[in-house]
């Protein structure tokens, strides 16, 4: 029980530590306006940077704008064009331009939107082409409003340093265990906040340990 106890600490002094500093308000959400357009956001974020993503969602807009129905029409090589800054412009947009015709034929947003079953979304979504379970758990908590914690490279590498997960785990058995030390309700602003602290504290190479709030509970300060 008291290791437990420890473990509940870390988490939760680290989510206090980024509300403290206001680099992720409680009340910061991810903007959606439509499942297909997050995804869309979320295929074009996959290693590139922030710039890049705002830079390419610009450009794919031009084509008439983002939905199922334009994005179906439009030609792969005016996709691929519009994509070049993110990296990996050909199979993104092979990607997104399968995700658009799926979407349109299936009448997949509204679909989704009529599911009450956690699960049986999950299913839905990690059956459509490229998508995983990252992916999947972020339309999840940000569109259809389902308690569930997206499990990213930061948060994973957060939940292994501070010995709440192993690096044997598997991407459900990383959630589930920090799931376990975040309050309902919470889990959607916990997915941004632990990422920024990912980013601003325990970085993958240079972690700021000196300033860590939770360097004196932590095992991975140790060593």
């Amino acid at each position: 029980m008291e290791q437990k106890a420890t473990r509940d600490n870390i988490i939760m002094e680290i989510l206090k530590f980024v509300e403290k500093k206001s680099w992720v308000p409680r009340s910061k959400v991810i903007e959606c306006r439509s499942i297909f357009e997050l995804l869309v956001l979320t295929i074009i974020s996959q290693i590139t940077n922030w710039r890049n993503v705002r830079t390419v969602f610009n450009r794919l807009k031009q084509l008439g704008g983002i939905s199922p129905e334009v994005i179906k029409e439009a030609e792969l090589k005016a996709i691929e064009e519009a994509l070049k800054p993110a990296g990996l412009y050909r199979v993104k947009a092979k990607r997104i331009k399968e995700l658009a015709v799926i979407f349109h034929k299936q009448d997949l947003e509204r679909k989704l939107r009529e599911i009450n079953d956690m699960v049986k979304a999950r299913e839905v979504l990690l059956s459509l082409p490229g998508i995983g379970f990252k992916t999947a758990d972020i339309i999840l908590v940000f569109c259809l409003g389902f308690d569930i914690l997206p499990i990213d490279t930061h948060i994973r590498r957060i939940a292994i340093r501070t010995g709440i997960a192993n690096s044997k785990d598997s991407y459900d058995e990383i959630r589930l265990k920090l799931e376990s030390h975040i309050p309902l309700g919470l889990r959607g602003w916990a997915h941004l906040a632990l990422i920024e602290f990912g980013r601003r504290i325990c970085g993958s190479r240079k972690p700021r340990c000196s300033s860590c709030p939770v360097k004196s509970i932590c095992p991975s300060s140790k060593v």
